[in-house]
């Protein structure tokens, strides 16, 4: 039963279909932009409320992989300790 209406659990059983168009977008940024952690962290979601743990861990885990433009924190420190 859903209590709040507008939770991401009540949207998924009143519309998966909106659900389904909305991972599909998700996928289509992450080909074009593979680091794009928000599109990761919110097609991890969808696949932990669809109790697909595994692959909701995948992708949450990939949002926190460091980017090209994000320097990872010991390249950080190696910086720091070459002034």
């Amino acid at each position: 039963m859903c209590r709040n209406s507008s939770s991401a659990r009540c949207v998924w059983r009143r519309r998966p279909a909106t659900i389904s168009k909305a991972a599909e977008l998700y996928r289509q940024i992450l080909t074009m932009r593979p680091g794009y952690a928000a599109a990761a962290i919110n097609l991890g979601t969808i696949h932990y409320n669809q109790r697909e743990f595994t692959l909701a861990e995948q992708f949450y885990r990939r949002a926190t992989e460091p980017t090209p433009s994000t320097p990872s924190p010991s390249s950080i420190s190696a910086m720091s300790s070459t002034r």
